[in-house]
Formats: C-alpha cells, sequence, structure tokens
C-alpha cells in the first residue's frame, strides 16, 4: 500500500546499469503492477493499493525475501512517486498488509481454463447498443454516461457451479472463513473510477442477455433484479484517486456465505458504475487469450479463492412435495450433503411428533425417506437436522 503523489508509470526508468530483469539480479517477468503499459490513467493522489499475493506466497513456501524492483514502462514520460519508509508522517509509510489463515482449513480456487474449471460467465450491457450482447469482449467495464450522453456501461460476472459436493467445490453448507475476489486491471484504459458490486436477483445468461433485457434503464439495484445495497465497491464515491492497474482485491465472504447457505441462489454480482463519473474502469473478462511471453492468458482472468469447513453449518431442510400412494409416502427434501436429518410425523399439528428415522442427502444435496406405514387419513411431516 502506498501513497502515490503524480501520475501514470511506475516508479523509475530503466537503464542498462540497473537492475536487470535477466532471472539473476530480478526475475524476468513480474506478478504485480501498479499503472498499465500504455500509460493511460492517472493515479491521482491518496492511498492506492497493489496486489502482491503471488510474491508473498513463494516467499512462505521458502523462496528468499529480497523484496522488489520497480521499473518505469518502457517509453513512458511520466513518473510516479510514494513516501519512503522514512517519512515522518507514519501513515504515509508503505505497509504491507497479509491476511491468511491457520492450516486445516479446506480451499477451492475458480478461474477460467485453471484446474479444468470453465464456468465463468461475464459480459458487457452497453447503454448506447442496448440490444447487442457483448459476451465475447475481453475486457469487463464500469462506466457512467458523459454529461446529457446515453453510454453507460454495466458489466456482470458470475462463478458458476461452485457449490456442490464434486471435486474443487464448496460443500453446501459450509463456514466460509473468507473468500476473496481478484480482478487484474492490467489492459490499457482500465484504470478509472470503479463501480459498486450489488449481488444479482435473478439468472442470466451472457451469451444472450444486453442492457434491455431488464428494461431500458439498464439493471437497477431495486432489490428485485439486484440487490439495493452494494456487497463490496471497487473506488470511492469522491472518485479518487482511481482505481489502480493491478491486481485488484475484494473481500467477498458475505456472500458466499449465503449462496453456501442456501439463503439465495449464486446469479453473481452486477457493477454499476459511480454516479458522475468521468473514467470508465475495467478488468479483464474470462475471455482473455492474449499471449504476452512468460505469461499465460489465465493469469489475468479473474479469479475467486474460497476457504471454508465443510459442513459446518446445518442448511435446513427444504420440503420438496409428498409423493403419496396406499402404503408409501415418500419425503422428499433438500439439504446439507452428508449430513444425517430425522423424519418426523404426527397426525395433526397439535399431536405429539414421532421420529420415523433419519436419511442423509446425496452430495447435490438431495435426500429422501419413505414412511411405509403411513396413517390412514391426515398427516404431518417435518425434517429436521440433529
Amino acid at each position: 500500500q502506498t501513497n502515490a503523489r503524480t501520475n501514470k508509470s511506475v516508479v523509475q526508468k530503466s537503464e542498462p546499469s540497473q537492475v536487470q530483469q535477466d532471472d539473476i539480479e530480478s526475475r524476468s517477468i513480474y506478478d504485480s503492477q501498479l499503472g498499465v503499459e500504455d500509460g493511460s490513467g492517472a493515479t491521482g493522489t491518496g492511498i492506492v493499493t497493489v496486489g502482491v499475493t503471488p510474491d508473498v506466497q513463494t516467499w512462505v513456501n521458502g523462496t528468499n525475501n529480497f523484496g522488489w524492483v520497480m521499473k518505469g514502462w518502457t517509453l513512458m514520460t511520466d513518473g510516479t512517486a510514494f513516501s519512503p519508509s522514512e517519512t515522518p508522517n507514519i501513515s504515509n509509510r508503505p505497509r504491507l498488509r497479509v491476511l491468511w489463515l491457520d492450516q486445516g482449513f479446506s480451499s477451492a480456487s475458480f478461474r477460467q481454463g485453471v484446474d479444468n474449471y470453465t464456468n465463468t460467465a461475464d459480459t458487457n450491457l452497453r447503454q448506447a447498443t442496448p440490444d447487442v450482447n457483448y459476451v465475447a469482449d475481453v475486457t469487463a467495464f464500469s462506466d457512467y454516461h458523459d454529461a446529457g450522453g446515453t453510454n453507460t456501461t454495466e458489466s456482470l460476472l458470475r462463478f458458476d457451479n461452485i457449490i456442490g459436493g464434486g471435486t474443487n467445490q464448496i460443500p453446501p453448507g459450509s463456514l466460509i472463513h473468507a473468500a476473496v475476489l481478484e480482478l487484474p486491471s492490467v489492459g490499457n484504459s482500465c484504470m478509472g473510477n470503479g463501480g459498486r458490486f450489488y449481488e444479482m436477483l435473478q439468472p442470466w445468461s451472457d451469451a444472450t442477455i444486453t442492457w434491455n433485457t431488464y428494461g431500458t434503464n439498464g439493471i437497477q439495484p431495486d432489490d428485485i433484479v439486484a440487490a439495493a445495497t452494494p456487497s463490496f465497491a471497487a473506488g470511492n464515491s469522491s472518485l479518487n484517486p482511481l482505481v489502480q492497474g493491478t491486481i485488484n482485491t475484494f473481500e467477498v465472504t458475505g456472500d458466499l456465505q449465503t449462496w453456501a447457505n442456501g439463503a439465495r441462489p449464486n446469479y453473481g454480482w452486477v457493477v454499476l458504475p459511480w454516479v458522475g463519473g468521468t473514467d470508465g474502469w475495467g478488468f479483464r473478462s474470462s475471455k482473455w487469450s492474449s499471449v504476452v511471453p512468460g505469461y499465460a492468458p489465465e493469469q489475468e482472468r479473474p479469479r475467486l479463492r474460497v476457504y471454508f469447513t465443510a459442513g459446518a453449518i446445518a442448511l435446513p431442510a427444504n420440503l420438496k412435495p409428498l409423493v403419496v400412494s396406499p402404503t408409501l409416502v415418500m419425503v422428499q427434501f433438500t439439504g446439507t450433503a452428508g449430513l444425517a436429518y430425522h423424519i418426523w410425523r404426527a397426525d395433526s399439528l397439535t399431536s405429539a411428533w414421532i421420529d420415523l428415522g433419519s436419511a442423509t442427502p446425496d452430495g447435490s444435496g438431495n435426500g429422501s425417506f419413505n414412511d411405509n406405514a403411513p396413517l390412514s387419513a391426515t398427516a404431518f411431516y417435518r425434517v429436521v437436522s440433529q
């Protein structure tokens, strides 16, 4: 975290007599950056954050920590400065913040094209072309319209099939200790005012959705199409400083816990621009495919990392319609995979309840129990975890 005072580029220019990126003096490739290569966008003045998770993880794994060298972008002429560790104002000194969890928790990581994961959905919605679908866009943008204009851009992002009983999935009912969304804002014109992320409450397909899908005003945070309150935000309402050209990280634990609990379906997020913003903000989409020497394109796609304890929260059973015959009543329900639920029966709501037995939902959370001696008249059933 640094206090940037000028704009664009990074700290110093590369000269042959200085530190070389030769895998001897320093690495030949980088995993973190401040600003973007074409010099577009301005840092402004204020506290800016740079994501350095890959480097810190490497040090934790045993590689020597010799810090970083910051090299300027080739042919750029406007440097960036930040306050050093000797500055008298402690709050303006560089700070490294590291969040971690003790061993023993499970984890899952979702990024398009990595570990056979192929279920990211993202797209742009553009007011200026309201009936055009932009599923193939390689950059997702949030951009407020110019004065008097009708060219607002909104974006959508979702990681499908992350809750379940399969490999690299989060079991239903898991306790989410931490969830982090990483969005690489590393492309040309990606630095900007940012946007607010609202949980989507309606299903959508990135292959078909357009600006007009939910009406001529795009997606509104009305607690019908999208939540009325944002879950998290990039940037701030003052629009300064700009959201940086770096890998920006956002804490999304609350939404992941809601989805793991089954309280709401996972329909992802819509990114709505800050009102009055004049500089659009973007991040690589899951469709990014350009190859830079030394890098795989997957490194610059959105990533969701989740740390959890499986089965720590018992989902309340959700009863399905009973299947009734003269000799059998099938009680079907959904709940936490692998957790035993007890089925109770009574002949009236005020009568004593009898425990008929238990059933355990399968890996998809579906469970059923057969009452092979049903009552001849009215009966009531309930399913509870114990």
